[in-house]
């Protein structure tokens, strides 16, 4: 019985609603997603990566175009060709990869065929340098492989069939073409699954996928032929199995999954989508995988897609800020036990994906003009639901926070003619639409968004203000307070006049710290000051500068953060995470410490907490998550999905964290679950 897939027509249900709103776009949104990419310079055999499994101690294995590799968590472990050596590699390229229970690596190797490697002698053997019947197929055209339920071991053979290696009778039993009542009609097969009903699928390169009852004998053929536009070389590439035991098919006409009720192939992606959302170019589907959370991977001959959330991405692979460019055919796709995601290009090598690779959603700003880098973000400001990005050379960007997701609104351009003046602050007043406050090191100026109008802060003698930094608004008397570059000096200016004045030092009125690292709101009517000194209080009426807390080794404080309690107050010292005690006067150390327990990293600023959850930015290592009560934590960098491990900011915009680094923004995601460890039950790349 051959059942047809005519003209793509039938819709995966799943995926209807979302390509009838977008088949007017002619490009997918993009997912940036966290990777480490391994290439030959990194240890991998070579960058032509044909295949990839994962074993059942955890190791991958890559077949190259030069050599077979397994990575170890740490590095790869290299087999080459050696003339010298018999029982080595026979032949370097290596077409396809299958791990079997008796500590045995099953390869196809291009000109050879079967390869057995065996992991515990580290040899191995192929017609080159054994006499067995296992390695006497007709041809080498070997491009599928895998065991059934008896422990049987199938075989594609382009031009010839399908062979079943009974691995107790140590014979082959041929299911070919040209025999009588034959369920194979095709001689063109290509790859081949057998899934978890030890059900047999194989696809060929002249558009059918043929499924064979390894049980009961019966089967059927479906066929993908698309018309003569397309010629007659039309594949189906290949198969997976999802964890719940369904079946996915890609290939030339697109991508499938086979729908058990009525026993038919229904469209996941059809080719003419495949086609528009590449340039119109002959895109194929090589690769499909779903992951434990039900996200589908599809690896095409130019590109990787992800299908999450009811949502269709081009996938944007960046690595510490830069782009991934993953070049030629996406030729293998696999989950690893830690929930790890590996791809295996043509060009590219290997890149393995974060496990927590859906905990943020990742936003670069606009690219300068080498679209391989990324502008640095300085400084970031939140208000209601917009986020204000200040960047480097002197460019802003309005983001619009809409279900849990960054829109981009708009970039603005200033003062063009200064480059060197690195913005320092930057405040968006709720009451004053249209207009932004940008501080840098020349001065603070405030901006009209439409006219690009700027009113720069001016001292009482008429001229610019400079080097100010740390801009704080108090909202009850409509001031902005602010600290002099490199010098002991506090000022302000009301936000109307424009006027700055500043706090004169005077021998029993002056801030001792010459560098100012916070200055935030403190207790009742007073502005607190994190210094090179210590923590160092104004008082807003009297204009009166205290000192509150002075690190008893002299060291200098970065950050603080005052609990609702108005007694509790961390401090970061010298880098390390302190609770101090307010009694109405002054700060003292309590009796807890937390440095013992924290990582040995450099903190910086406390930034929020929330149901005893502090999240502490670093310059270089991350954002540190702390646990006040259990006095846990977890650090997160690009390891876990960052853009950068540079933290410029952590915000909150409607009540979501936003993480700014250097290289970009990440947006917590709600639906985010942290990854199980545990192994997947899935068939991969077969």
């Amino acid at each position: 019985m051959i059942s047809v897939i005519k003209n793509i027509s039938t819709v995966f249900v799943i995926l209807s609603l979302l390509f009838v709103s977008q088949t007017k776009a002619e490009s997918l949104p993009i997912k940036n997603i966290p990777a480490k990419s391994y290439n030959s310079k990194s240890g991998l055999a070579n960058d032509n990566v044909q295949y990839l499994i994962q074993d059942d101690e955890g190791f991958i294995w890559v077949g190259t175009k030069n050599g077979l590799s397994r990575y170890d968590s740490s590095k790869f472990v290299n087999y080459f060709k050696d003339k010298s050596d018999p029982n080595s590699l026979p032949e370097p390229y290596i077409e396809q990869v299958m791990s079997m229970p008796d500590n045995k690596i099953w390869l196809s190797v291009s000109s050879v065929g079967i390869t057995i490697f065996d992991k515990f002698t580290k040899t191995f053997s192929s017609n080159v340098n054994r006499d067995s019947d296992l390695f006497k197929l007709p041809n080498s055209n070997l491009f599928g492989m895998d065991n059934d339920q008896s422990g049987n071991v199938w075989f594609s053979l382009y031009g010839e069939g399908i062979y079943m290696w009974d691995t107790q009778k140590q014979t082959f039993t041929k299911h070919l073409p040209s025999n009588e009542n034959a369920w194979l009609t095709s001689d063109q097969t290509y790859e081949l699954l057998i899934d978890s009903r030890n059900r047999l699928w194989v696809s060929t390169v002249d558009a059918k996928v043929f499924l064979y009852e390894i049980d009961t004998g019966s089967s059927k053929v479906f066929d993908f032929y698309m018309g003569q536009e397309f010629g007659d070389v039309t594949p189906i590439y290949g198969f997976t199995e999802s964890p719940a035991g369904e079946i996915y098919a890609g290939g030339f006409p697109g991508a499938f999954k086979y729908n058990e009720t009525t026993k038919e192939f229904d469209v996941l992606i059809s080719k003419a989508t495949l086609s528009k959302y590449h340039d119109n170019t002959a895109t194929s589907v090589r690769r499909i995988m779903i992951d434990r959370h039900n996200n589908i991977w599809i690896g095409t001959t130019s590109s990787l897609v992800l299908f999450t959330n009811n949502n269709l991405y081009k996938v944007q692979l960046f690595e510490n800020g830069e782009k991934i460019r993953l070049q030629g055919t996406v030729n293998g796709l696999v989950e690893g036990d830690d929930g790890n995601i590996w791809v295996g290009t043509e060009d590219s090598g290997v890149v393995k994906l974060a496990s927590d690779w859906n905990r943020y959603n990742i936003y670069f700003p606009a690219q300068v003009a080498d679209e391989q880098s990324y502008v640095t973000t300085q400084r970031a400001f939140a208000s209601d639901k917009k986020l204000w990005i200040g960047e480097f050379p002197q460019k802003v960007e309005l983001y619009e926070f809409i279900k849990n997701e960054l829109s981009f609104v708009n970039s603005y351009y200033f003062d063009r003619s200064k480059e060197s003046a690195k913005i320092d602050a930057i405040f968006a007043d709720k009451e004053e639409v249209g207009f932004l406050w940008v501080s840098t090191v020349s001065g603070v100026d405030k901006i009209n968004l439409e006219t690009s109008e700027v009113f720069s802060v001016i001292d009482i003698n008429g001229k610019r203000l400079d080097s100010a930094r740390n801009l704080y608004r108090d909202t009850e008397s409509n001031r902005f307070y602010f600290n002099l570059f490199d010098e002991e000096t506090l000022g302000y200016f009301d936000k109307d006049e424009m006027i700055a004045r500043l706090i004169p030092n005077k021998e029993t009125n002056q801030l001792k710290g010459h560098i100012v690292n916070q200055l935030d709101k403190g207790i009742g009517e007073t502005l607190w000051l994190a210094t090179t000194y210590g923590i160092e209080t104004l008082d807003l009426n009297t204009l009166q500068i205290k000192e509150v807390y002075r690190d008893p080794a002299g060291h200098q404080i970065t950050g603080f953060y005052i609990e609702s309690n108005e007694k509790n107050v961390w401090a970061i010292i010298n880098g390390s995470l302190e609770l101090l005690i307010w009694d109405g006067v002054k700060l003292s150390a309590s009796n807890q410490s937390y440095s013992h327990i924290l990582p040995t990293v450099s903190l910086y600023q406390i930034k929020s907490i929330k149901d005893d959850v502090m999240l502490i930015r670093t310059l270089d290592s991350g954002v540190v998550e702390v646990d006040i009560k259990t006095k846990s934590y977890s650090v997160y960098t690009t390891e876990n999905g960052l853009p950068s491990n540079a933290i410029v900011d952590i915000l909150s915009v409607d009540e979501t964290p936003v993480i700014v680094t250097e290289k970009g923004i990440a947006v917590y995601n709600s639906s985010f679950q942290k990854q199980t460890p545990n192994k997947p039950n899935l068939i991969i790349d077969d």
